[in-house]
């Protein structure tokens, strides 16, 4: 990503930081192709407390302070890399997912998926499996996707990873409004959705098409 961020830069595009992409910018820009990437935005299954969980987008970018104790909830790259972000602070982290603790990550590419599994072996970040979240408070209380056995994981903080859904109201409208051969849409704005290398190639298509 960060390779990313810098070849942006150099590329000679006019960047506009902290400005929100309305209609009305873009209508007054006049462009003669949109390509949209407004990404994903972070769901709260019906499970009491989820409100109260920290956002595992906001973990990351260091805009919450977590206790010492976490609990992620989501099994997937987004909760796995968050994890690991915490562990790197010295946190004591657990991952809890409904998935068989095999299926974690099942959409990464296996040598990333091998190396991140590493990662989190070796930082002692407990990865548990087949737990369905039942509630959050002062931790999670789980049931057994088996068994029917109750559990509860005490926490600090609970960190929400539990998946995500397009961001898509804008380029839905800007779709209505100019057409598909004008507006292009890529990444986990879609409902494709996707990875990180996705998106990238998405986008790369999308302006050798313009």
């Amino acid at each position: 990503m960060d390779w990313d961020i810098r070849e942006t830069g150099k590329c000679g595009a006019e960047i506009l930081l902290n400005t929100e992409v309305t209609e009305d910018l873009i209508e007054k820009e006049n462009p003669d192709a949109i390509i949209v990437a407004t990404g994903s935005v972070y769901v709260q299954p019906p499970i009491p407390g989820i409100e109260n969980a920290l956002s595992v987008r906001a973990v990351d970018a260091h805009e919450v302070e977590t206790g010492e104790n976490v609990v992620v909830c989501g099994g997937g790259i987004t909760g796995l890399e968050g994890a690991l972000t915490l562990a790197k602070e010295s946190k004591s982290v657990t991952v809890v997912d409904q998935l068989k603790r095999e299926d974690f990550i099942m959409e990464m590419p296996i040598f990333n998926k091998v190396d991140l599994l590493d990662q989190l072996e070796n930082l002692n970040v407990a990865l548990i499996g087949g737990q369905r979240i039942q509630a959050v408070k002062d931790g999670i209380e789980t049931v057994d996707t088996v068994t029917g056995e109750k559990h509860f994981y005490p926490a600090d903080s609970v960190v929400n990873a539990l998946g995500v859904k397009p961001d898509d109201s804008l380029g839905k409208a800007l779709l209505a409004k100019y057409g598909s051969a004008d507006v292009i849409m890529v990444g986990d704005c879609t409902a494709r959705g996707g990875t990180y290398y996705r998106a990238n190639h998405e986008a790369y298509y999308a302006a050798m098409r313009i």
